[in-house]
Order: C-alpha cells, then sequence, then structure tokens
C-alpha cells in the first residue's frame, strides 16, 4: 500500500466525529510524537503527558492516527519515514502498556500505529524493525479486547510466526526466545483446532524459548 492511499482508509472508529474534534486528537498526537522524538519515549517521561490528557486519550485521537501518519511520511526520504514509523512505534509502546483510561481503546490506538508502520518497516529494507514491530503486534492481539477472542489469537499467533522469520536463534537469540515464549502462551490460550495439538505446540514453542533462556545465562 502507498502511503498517500492511508489517508483513504476507513477511519479506526465508526463512531463519528467533528472536525473540531479532530483537529484537536491531531494537535494532542503531534505533541507527543514530538517529546518522543526528543527523546522523551520511557514511561516515566510520557506517562505523565497521557495521565494529564486522559480524556483525550478517546475515539478522536484513534482517528487521528491514520492522517497524521500520513501527513508526516508523505515526501520524506526512506530514513525519515523511518524514523517517522518508530516514533509512532513509541508511542504505540507506551499507549498499550498504559494502565489508565480505556484499556480496549488503548490497544486499538496501539494496534493501529503498529499496522500503519508496516507500510515503511517493511522485511525487506528494515527487517529487524519489521520483526520488533511484528512481535508487538502479537502481544497486543494476544492482550485485545475488541473483536472476537479467536480471531485475535490467530492474528497473534501469525505475527509471532512472521517475527520468528527474522528473530532466528542464530541471529537474535534472545529475541528469538523471547517470542518463543510469546508464541506459547497464545498456543495455550488458541481456541481454534485441536486441544491437545494446541497444547503440544505451547510446550515446544517454551521448550525452544528455555534453550537460551537457561537457569545460568537468565534465571529471571
Amino acid at each position: 500500500m502507498k502511503l498517500w492511499e492511508l489517508s483513504q482508509l476507513p477511519m479506526p472508529n465508526d463512531t463519528p466525529s467533528n472536525s473540531e474534534a479532530i483537529a484537536e486528537a491531531t494537535t494532542f498526537l503531534r505533541e507527543i510524537l514530538h517529546r518522543i522524538a526528543n527523546g522523551e519515549n520511557n514511561q516515566d517521561q510520557i506517562y505523565p503527558l497521557f495521565k494529564a490528557n486522559l480524556h483525550r486519550l478517546d475515539a478522536d485521537l484513534l482517528n487521528a492516527i491514520p492522517t497524521l501518519f500520513s501527513e508526516l511520511a508523505a515526501n520524506e526520504t526512506q530514513e525519515q519515514q523511518r524514523s517517522i514509523a518508530l516514533d509512532f512505534v513509541d508511542f504505540a509502546d507506551r499507549i498499550s502498556e498504559f494502565p489508565l483510561g480505556s484499556r480496549a481503546l488503548n490497544l486499538e490506538m496501539s494496534i493501529t500505529c503498529y499496522e500503519l508502520t508496516l507500510n515503511i518497516l517493511t522485511r525487506e529494507i528494515f527487517p529487524e524493525d519489521w520483526a520488533r514491530v511484528q512481535n508487538a503486534i502479537g502481544v497486543d492481539y494476544n492482550n485485545r479486547i475488541r473483536g472476537e477472542r479467536t480471531d485475535n489469537l490467530e492474528r497473534a499467533i501469525d505475527a509471532y510466526q512472521a517475527a520468528l522469520q527474522v528473530r532466528t536463534r542464530e541471529a537474535f537469540p534472545q529475541d528469538w526466545a523471547m517470542t518463543q515464549n510469546y508464541l506459547g502462551t497464545a498456543y495455550s490460550y488458541r481456541i481454534r483446532g485441536e486441544r491437545a495439538d494446541n497444547l503440544e505446540r505451547a510446550i515446544d514453542a517454551y521448550q525452544a524459548a528455555l534453550q537460551v533462556r537457561t537457569r545460568e545465562a537468565f534465571p529471571q
């Protein structure tokens, strides 16, 4: 999908919003991204801004994400686009973990950001970034509140398996083990398929993770 096409995507939320509300949400999102771009991207730095603006973590902010992403990334160089995409990834990382506000809506904002960034952070050009985002998408779909639980778990499994195409044991052993652990959890809760088969896959993934996560190297 081309970047200019992103603005033509349907809004993530069907609830109509007036243009003034979207404009205010876009301004707030710009402030968040500006702070992240300037290094304020950890919880201690960005959560006070979220907490002071709980009323702005709403459907309007969710709906502002695709349009602003398209606007910021259009006509930029490849490296500038990557930098912008990673700012959205950082925002997604933080909002997905934010303990206040609507947990369901926070996860939708996070998923929307992650999925948009894959238009720039492709496997071919930025494989490590792509795998990081795929892993994060898997975590969000595993935790997702909206949608069907069955479908969400399938999307989580697909994302983890995608990440493992880059996060191999040989190239990125710790990341590989992390994703294997997440994959095991997804299979342990999986609804589709035979329960016995899913549990066997979960066990296989956990045992794979333990090849790297040894007691000696990583006791925690």
